[in-house]
């Protein structure tokens, strides 16, 4: 009798992130807005950069359609100082990343997605962009007004090439299970769980 307990209790958490039934039903069950939590895009010594990710699937076919993606990105990071500096400076900014592309499901727990480099649009507010150092003077204030147009682009490029391998590695989503308007899913080796935003898709 404990051995059939024991089953029962194991069904019951597998079951609890359950499957779709074929792929039709998956493309159904994943329409919608899905976004995940913080995780770490870059950890280097001088710097870190996090992000959040949004996904927007709409089904254009019974089993595909249309995707958009975008990543909130938060950077932090040394600037090393100059004969001009005193200190070094300290960057902080924020920015967004958008992309499209397309998804098939192709089995009842996986999709693939295609998406298209060319249509990625990097976003940095520059007035958000603040450069600072640890003894800030009025001429430091100066240097680090000088410097933001350049720190900006700097940014950019520094982001385009993070997200343009992320996005590409974004082949597909697999052992996808969906319950509760919490999705589980990999890529690659790594496991993540999104939350839908708003409410499911007719």
């Amino acid at each position: 009798m404990r051995i059939i307990f024991n089953l029962l209790a194991f069904a019951a958490v597998t079951l609890g992130f359950c499957g779709c039934e074929s792929p039709s039903k998956l493309a159904g069950a994943i329409e919608g807005t899905w976004s995940g939590a913080p995780k770490t895009l870059s950890n280097q010594t001088d710097g870190i950069i996090t992000g959040v990710d949004s996904y927007v699937f709409t089904k254009t076919a019974p089993t595909e359609g249309v995707v958009v993606v975008s990543t909130m990105l938060s950077l932090n990071e040394a600037l090393p100082g100059d004969s001009s500096i005193i200190q070094p400076i300290s960057l902080t900014a924020a920015a967004k990343v958008t992309a499209q592309g397309s998804w098939v499901a192709t089995d009842d727990d996986e999709i693939s997605l295609t998406i298209d480099p060319t249509t990625i649009e990097i976003s940095i507010d520059p007035q958000a962009v603040v450069l600072e150092t640890s003894l800030l003077n009025g001429e430091d204030e100066d240097v680090a007004s000088t410097l933001k147009p350049d720190v900006v682009e700097r940014v950019k490029k520094q982001i385009a090439r993070i997200v343009t391998v992320k996005y590409l590695d974004l082949k597909h989503f697999d052992d996808i299970k969906i319950k509760d308007g919490r999705m589980k899913y990999e890529v690659g080796k790594e496991h993540f769980i999104m939350s839908r935003q708003g409410a499911a898709a007719n």
